[in-house]
């Protein structure tokens, strides 16, 4: 990955990512399972409820390799790592 489109494509429904929240204490989130894609935004499945992450401005992205840190006032906040790629669906079409 290397803009902000390719994350997005990569943000598939059923795929994890592992996040860490950089801003304060470096917290160790977990993995995420993606449960909503959508345009504007991705929905990570966190205690059976849905937990809302908007998309920033490509600005405020900077992707590395299977990793994306977004920034906040110029400082990183949150860091998300792909742990695994959503299983492909066969079309029987």
């Amino acid at each position: 990955m290397r803009t902000l489109a390719d994350v997005k494509r990569k943000m598939e429904l059923g795929s994890n990512w592992h996040c860490v929240r950089l801003s304060g204490c470096n917290e160790d989130m977990g993995v995420r399972e993606v449960g909503k894609v959508q345009g504007n935004a991705v929905a990570f499945l966190s205690g059976g409820k849905l937990s809302w992450l908007w998309w920033p401005k490509a600005k405020d992205v900077q992707v590395q390799g299977n990793s994306f840190t977004i920034f906040r006032n110029g400082k990183p906040a949150l860091r998300y790592t792909l742990v695994e790629q959503a299983p492909q669906t066969v079309s029987t079409k």
